[in-house]
């Protein structure tokens, strides 16, 4: 009962942003916050300087993630965070990326995750081990690469299996990587799943292929049950969580 939800229009024009200042300033609100991560942002700005709000700007992915599917410009983004009040950024590094008159603006806070009741029971003798991937089945997610490593080294391993649990637009295609090369009963495609943690108690490694995130709350679920974990160095959110010969390691992207 305290909080309302209010169906705006996505379009990015005048008519959209005359109604969406008019649905904020008729609520008598203290803030407003931008969770958006394109150019929904420079919506919100335009808002909170027109009815008078501070507004906080909430960044929640690696900031070229935008660029590198073209729905934000590195322009754009300085723009949007020149009109910020406070910026909302996920890890440390990511300061660095603003303009050097908004660094004094921001705020770092990562994600979190519940804890586990049960970690991931590792170092015992089993039949068969499993590598575990937990993704969104879309190209930013990168699984196919996973399935080509898991391809190259699987008949070495015998011992193993790869469990991918999510679902997305490249189920197909990914299960038909599978098949070309004759490993589909040695991976297994749980789908979308309501609750991933059994997933992490019954895994012996997790691995995230992504090349970019800003602070991957899949990997922060493999940590917090104990998994040793994989990632490229040359994602920013994953090599801000994975500690090398400690917690897990990285690699060349």
């Amino acid at each position: 009962e305290r909080i309302a939800l209010v169906h705006l229009p996505e379009a990015d024009d005048e008519p959209a942003d005359h109604q969406m200042a008019l649905e904020v300033a008729g609520r008598n609100l203290d803030l407003l916050v931008g969770l958006h991560m394109n150019r929904t942002m420079l919506r919100y700005v335009r808002c909170a300087h027109r009815v008078g709000l501070p507004l906080v700007l909430s960044e929640h992915i690696d900031h070229r993630f935008p660029k590198w599917i073209g729905t934000f410009t590195p322009d754009e983004r300085d723009i949007a965070m020149a009109g910020a009040t406070l910026i909302h950024l996920l890890i440390d590094d990511f300061i660095a990326t603003l303009d050097p008159s908004e660094r004094g603006k921001a705020r770092v806070v990562p994600n979190t995750v519940p804890e586990p009741a049960t970690l991931a029971n590792l170092g015992v003798q089993k039949d068969q081990y499993t590598l575990l991937a937990v993704a969104r089945l879309v190209p930013r997610k990168n699984i196919t690469r996973v399935i080509e490593a898991f391809g190259r080294l699987a008949r070495d391993f015998p011992d193993w299996r790869l469990q991918i649990v999510g679902d997305g637009a490249l189920r197909g295609q990914l299960e038909q990587q599978v098949r070309d090369i004759g490993l589909f009963d040695r991976v297994d495609f749980a789908g979308e799943q309501e609750d991933v943690y059994p997933f992490y108690a019954e895994a012996d490694l997790f691995v995230i292929p992504s090349l970019f995130e800003g602070f991957p709350p899949t990997l922060c679920e493999a940590v917090a049950h104990g998994l040793p974990t994989v990632g490229f160095t040359t994602c920013a959110g994953v090599r801000a969580q994975i500690i090398p010969e400690e917690t897990g390691l990285l690699c060349a992207g």
